[in-house]
């Protein structure tokens, strides 16, 4: 029985020091967020066919995009507003984990505006990002894809 007892025992400390030696235990991998660098796009370096794509889609808010090389320019549209005066603004690209996370922000006029419908939209250009994008604004929308034929 004394020679069981003492075999248990030595089974014991081994499995103990197996299990509390010196073996790294990797960090935890997290989620990878990555900002953009991106650019604001000028109306006037656009070609006939995109300004055409544009006139046709801002009446809805929504985005468009084309790629060019390795970039891509998204138009992002805040749709129809009933005055003049709106800021329209991409506050940050991000690439989370091969999404690319787009806020932006719609800030209406502080003072008196102008009277007319107006389709506000914002152009950007970014590299290193993919195509599966999500554009959200400050309140929380999401803008959806308008397709585009380019």
């Amino acid at each position: 029985m004394r020679k069981l007892i003492m075999i248990l025992l030595s089974i014991l400390l081994v499995v103990t020091l197996v299990a509390c030696s010196n073996v790294p235990i990797p960090p935890p991998q997290g989620i990878t967020v990555n900002d953009i660098d991106f650019e604001k796009v000028d109306g006037n370096s656009l070609t006939d066919a995109q300004i055409k794509m544009i006139e046709k889609n801002k009446v809805d808010k929504g985005y468009s995009y084309w790629q060019e090389d390795k970039a891509f320019y998204i138009v992002i549209f805040a749709g129809e507003q009933p005055t003049g005066g709106y800021a329209f603004d991409v506050k940050s690209v991000e690439d989370n984990e091969g999404k690319t996370n787009i806020l932006v922000e719609l800030t209406p006029p502080k003072d008196m505006a102008t009277r007319v419908l107006t389709y506000p939209y914002t152009i950007i250009k970014a590299e290193g990002i993919t195509d599966n994008f999500n554009i959200v604004d400050t309140n929380g929308e999401v803008y959806k894809l308008i397709r585009s034929d380019l």
